[in-house]
């Protein structure tokens, strides 16, 4: 697969990659094809409500945000989240830290699927 680094903007990546170290991503799936191609990625994807400005000393409660991604062979076709950043079009931070999570449990995208097609 391509580097999907390349897809985000710095700060939707460092913003990310904060989401996945605070283990803010869940339920992470992932659907492989046949031939051991990546197929589906998803996961869920907790983070603050960013709309909410409120000086409340209350806990903020983080939001929940479903994050999907597909692929064919290596390519990454179709990436959405339910973040108004996404829905506007752009790839966002949750994108990003489900992506983050991936490479934990997986390996890196690139190099696992340079592996499989040498093999």
């Amino acid at each position: 697969m391509k580097d999907w680094r390349e897809l985000f903007e710095d700060d939707a990546l460092v913003d990310g990659w904060e989401l996945y170290l605070d283990g803010k991503v869940e339920n992470l799936e992932v659907y492989e094809e046949d031939d051991g191609k990546y197929a589906e990625i998803s996961a869920v994807v907790y983070d603050e409500d960013p709309e909410d400005d409120s000086d409340d000393d209350e806990t903020e409660e983080a939001e929940e945000f479903e994050v999907y991604s597909e692929i064919e062979g290596d390519d990454i076709i179709e990436i959405t989240c339910e973040c108004h950043e996404s829905l506007e079009g752009g790839f966002c931070k949750h994108m990003a830290a489900m992506y983050y999570e991936f490479e934990d449990e997986h390996g890196t995208v690139w190099e696992e699927n340079k592996d499989k097609e040498a093999e």
